[in-house]
Order: C-alpha cells, then sequence, then structure tokens
C-alpha cells in the first residue's frame, strides 16, 4: 500500500510560533515601555513624600530648637516598586540622607541694648560671634525619575539644582524683629528605603536677646546657605531685599551675608540641635559658657540679721541657660550659703547672704564661673544693709514733695472697710522700689464716734495690693518686703493697706518705707 505526503499541519505550527513570537515582542515591548513608565510614577510618588517628610524635618529642626523637644521621624529616602508575575522591576531604588561639611556663621556688630543684664552687654559688644553649621540633605537615586536632592538648613529649606533654588519652605532667618539663627550639627549618612531621623536640641533657644548697631555700624549676618550662595541670593535675598531694614544681601565663598540696619533693634535667638539615625548615640558637642547673668537684683536693700538669696543664671554661646557648670561665690562682708554650686537644668545657681554682726553699709558679692573661659565670668551683687533700729528719724523729713522725690497724693477708705489705698507719685525718671515698711503710729479718732465708739487700736497692716509680706506691726519696726513694691517712673501707684480692724476717716497714721538705694521716706496718712 503506499501512503502519499500530508503537510495540512504546517500552517498551525507556522501560526503558533508567529503568536508566540508576537506574545514574546508584546511583553518585550510592555517590559521596555510601560514597567518603566509605571515605575517612573512611583518613583515620582516617592520622592514627593520624600520631599514633604524633608518639610516636616525642617519643622522638627525649629520645633526642637525653640520648643526643646526631642522628634522622632521617618524619611522615605528610597522607592519599593510593586510585584510583578512576569516582568522584571529593577532592584528597589535607595537615596541617601546624609549631613554636609561644616560652615561657619557669623553674627558681627550686634550689640546688646541698655536694658540687657551688663554681662550680656559686656558678651555681645559687636565681636564677630562665629557658630559651626551642617545641612541636612536627602539625595535620590532612581532608575527612571530625576528628583532634585532636597536640603535643609537652619534658616531655610529648598529643592537643590545647582544654579536654581526651589523653596520647599519660606526662610526664617528674619520675621518681623525677631533675628533666628538655628546650628545643625551631628554625624548622618544613611541609604536605604526609609530613615528615621531624631532631631535632639543641643541649646533650646529659650532666651532672647535684643541687640542692634552702634554708631553707624549696621549688624552683618553671615549664613550658610547649604547649596551655591548666589542661587540662595537669587531666590531668598530678593525677598529679603524687600524689607526696609534689610541693607544688602550679598553672595560669598561659601556663605552669604545678610546686612541689617543698625538704628534698628532685633530680638536675636540662637539655638542649636542635633540630626543623627534613630538609635545612634549623641556626637555633637554642647557649647560652651559664654557669660553669667544676674536673675535677682544686682543692688537691694536688707537690715541688719536678716538675708538676702542671690540667683544668677549662667548661659552659653547661644544666649542660652547652661546646666551643670560650677559656679562660686565669695564676699568679704558676710556669710554665704552655699559658697560653691552647680547650676540647675534651668541654668540658675542661688546663695544666701548674711551680713556680719554689726556690718553696715554697701556688701558686695561676686559669683564667679570658672569654666567661662574667654567669656564674662563674673557677676556682682551689691546689698546695702542698714540698722533697722537706728532711730525715728528716716532723714527724708515728713511727706517729702521735692521734683524727684517720691510724693504722697491721696488716701482713701471707704465707711466700715479695713483697708485705706495710698496713692504714691514718682517724680522721678527712674523705677522705684520700696525693699523695706514699717507703721510707725497709729491714731483712732475715737472722739469722733462718741466715747470709746467700740472700736479697737488697730494692731497690724499687710499691703495686700500689690500683695507683699510680711505684716507691719504698728509701732514696729521696719519689715523687709517678700518682693519690692515698683513704683514706675513719673507716674503714680496706689497700694491698698489692710488693717486688722476697721478704719475711719479721722484716724491717720504714720508710714514709713525705705528705697533699694537706702533712701528713706515717711508719710503722714490721713484717709478721706
Amino acid at each position: 500500500m503506499r501512503f502519499w505526503g500530508d503537510d495540512r499541519a504546517q500552517a498551525l505550527q507556522v501560526g503558533a510560533v508567529l503568536l508566540f513570537g508576537f506574545l514574546i515582542v508584546g511583553l518585550a515591548v510592555y517590559q521596555v515601555s510601560v514597567v518603566p513608565e509605571e515605575n517612573r510614577q512611583v518613583e515620582f510618588d516617592a520622592y514627593q513624600d520624600a520631599a514633604s517628610d524633608m518639610a516636616d524635618l525642617r519643622g522638627d529642626v525649629l520645633t526642637s530648637a525653640t520648643r526643646d523637644v526631642t522628634t522622632t521621624r521617618s524619611v522615605k529616602t528610597g522607592a519599593r516598586y510593586p510585584p510583578r508575575v512576569v516582568f522584571v522591576n529593577p532592584p528597589p531604588a535607595t537615596g541617601s540622607l546624609g549631613l554636609g561639611d561644616s560652615t561657619t556663621v557669623t553674627i558681627e556688630n550686634a550689640h546688646a541694648i541698655n536694658s540687657e543684664d551688663t554681662n550680656t552687654q559686656e558678651y555681645w559688644n559687636g565681636t564677630a560671634r562665629e557658630f559651626e553649621t551642617k545641612p541636612a540633605r536627602f539625595t535620590p537615586s532612581y532608575s527612571n525619575f530625576e528628583g532634585l536632592p532636597v536640603v535643609v538648613t537652619g534658616e531655610s529649606s529648598f529643592r537643590d539644582a545647582g544654579d536654581n533654588l526651589v523653596p520647599v519652605g519660606g526662610q526664617t532667618l528674619l520675621q518681623g524683629d525677631r533675628l533666628q539663627l538655628i546650628a545643625i550639627d551631628g554625624e548622618m549618612d544613611a541609604n536605604g528605603l526609609e530613615t528615621q531621623v531624631t532631631t535632639e536640641p543641643i541649646s533650646a533657644a529659650e532666651r532672647t536677646v535684643v541687640v542692634e548697631g552702634e554708631g553707624d555700624e549696621d549688624i552683618v549676618v553671615e549664613i550658610a546657605p547649604g547649596g551655591d550662595p548666589d542661587a540662595w541670593n537669587e531666590t531668598f535675598g530678593e525677598r529679603l531685599l524687600d524689607r526696609e531694614d534689610v541693607v544688602a544681601v550679598e553672595a560669598r565663598d561659601e556663605t552669604v551675608a545678610v546686612t541689617l540696619d543698625g538704628d534698628r533693634a532685633y530680638r536675636l535667638r540662637l539655638g542649636k540641635v542635633e540630626l543623627r539615625e534613630r538609635g545612634d548615640v549623641v556626637s555633637a558637642d554642647e557649647p560652651g559658657v559664654a557669660y553669667v547673668v544676674a536673675k535677682s537684683d544686682e543692688n537691694s536693700t536688707i537690715a541688719q540679721g536678716s538675708s538676702k538669696q542671690l540667683r544668677v543664671e549662667v548661659r552659653d554661646a547661644f544666649n542660652n541657660p547652661k546646666s551643670g557648670v560650677d559656679v562660686e561665690f565669695e564676699s568679704d562682708d558676710g556669710t554665704l550659703t552655699p559658697t560653691e554650686t552647680v547650676s540647675t537644668e534651668d541654668g540658675e545657681a542661688s546663695t544666701t547672704f548674711e551680713p556680719s554682726a554689726g556690718f553696715t553699709g554697701e556688701a558686695e558679692i561676686v559669683a564667679t564661673v570658672p569654666d567661662a573661659g574667654d567669656g564674662v565670668d563674673e557677676k556682682t551683687f551689691t546689698v546695702n544693709v542698714i540698722d533697722p533700729e537706728g532711730g525715728e528719724d528716716t532723714g527724708s523729713g515728713l511727706n517729702p514733695n521735692e521734683p524727684t522725690r517720691v510724693a504722697l497724693t491721696g488716701a482713701e477708705t471707704t465707711q466700715n472697710t479695713d483697708w485705706v489705698d495710698i496713692t504714691l507719685q514718682n517724680n522721678g525718671d527712674n523705677v522705684r522700689s520700696v525693699d523695706f515698711a514699717r507703721v510707725n503710729f497709729y491714731y483712732l479718732d475715737t472722739p469722733g464716734r462718741g466715747g470709746d465708739g467700740g472700736r479697737d487700736m488697730p494692731e497690724t497692716a499687710t499691703f495686700t495690693d500689690p500683695e507683699r509680706e510680711p505684716s507691719l506691726s504698728v509701732g514696729g519696726s521696719f519689715e523687709s518686703l517678700s518682693e519690692p513694691i515698683d513704683l514706675e517712673a513719673n507716674d503714680e501707684t496706689t497700694l491698698r493697706l489692710e488693717f486688722d480692724e476697721s478704719v475711719e476717716g479721722g484716724d491717720f497714721f504714720i508710714l514709713s518705707v525705705i528705697y533699694e538705694d537706702g533712701e528713706s521716706a515717711t508719710y503722714f496718712v490721713a484717709p478721706r
């Protein structure tokens, strides 16, 4: 039997091969065109998240520096692609987040105003003050999307295109009359899909020092831009120049110099934070001691046999309180308890001064901070010690009315009450503070009530508005008030003196006071 050839299946095989070829080509086209485009969208979304995280990190820097809080934030530094059954993804994109090189920033010609502590004025005396800071920089590394690095500094944040910057937020160097610089320190060089960043305050901006220029000098602030100085100048500097108090903005080699009108006053706030990966130990150096200021009155008055607490505050180079610093107290005019101590978390240190027996006059107490180095390491207090039993004569005359003295201008009471409102007019150009008071004598107008009238003689009196202790014994000695009573310059102040018995019109009493400088005065008070 003969069999004839049969090639009917050849067309089916060729068709199958062609279909498989089309499938392969389609898959290849999808792999090289659609998959990258989809991944590009994934990377773009990840970059947007990263930029938002960096903006939040900038907020953490400001919050940590100004509110003294530690924060931890996750920054999405990479991108993970969706799983694919047939198609191939590149490895997950892993960007980097780290700190750049340290740059020196400077504040020059800044003088603390006269109302600041004398030591603050001595430290902020126009001398150039330098600080080190670093920029935080996120550098993306995607397969398909070209994202710009995002930079965070203490004064601004932006996307960095080299000679062009795209702001992520506004500058915080100068807002209103507030001049604020935040230094960033630490060691960080992280890579991966996500980075946990801890922001910790090293010197929280808890204190503000008001500064201005002197004479014809303007204040010059050099900041580290974190990118190209010319580009920063064109982006942020142009906006600063719109302000009337900004004289010039100049790009230098590594910094941008902002010149401020020295005739104006600025509230200077300085702070320092550390950025590090979560779990890392602190590596940033704490700023050293810069100066010490008084936290209690530099000039005060006490009586023999009493004591006075004196307090200082130790500050670092950023004007903020510094704890754990040795402070020594010394005086030749009395006893100090303690003579050596350590500053608290608030940067404060205190001692109690008790004058030597029989000592009167001005006692000098010196607080010293040995670790201040080139800063201002001493604060001197003067305590005027008086003899409260030195006799009835106050040395001031009755109801003084000289142009620069404090005069009695009114005394008011109300029927069936136990208080008298005493109005004193400070005719001087300086605030006067009442440190001591006594009620020398009280006259009870009993005849006006018909016989004894059922009234008792007051024995004590207390300042209740403003409230001060202790109570004053009628006919007793001078008492040191718990807090001085401030009488504003060229102004009237009303004090309420409350007695332990009722006060009537027709009564009168003698009130004597001693001011902070030791001067005394006596007032004949006849309430109406």
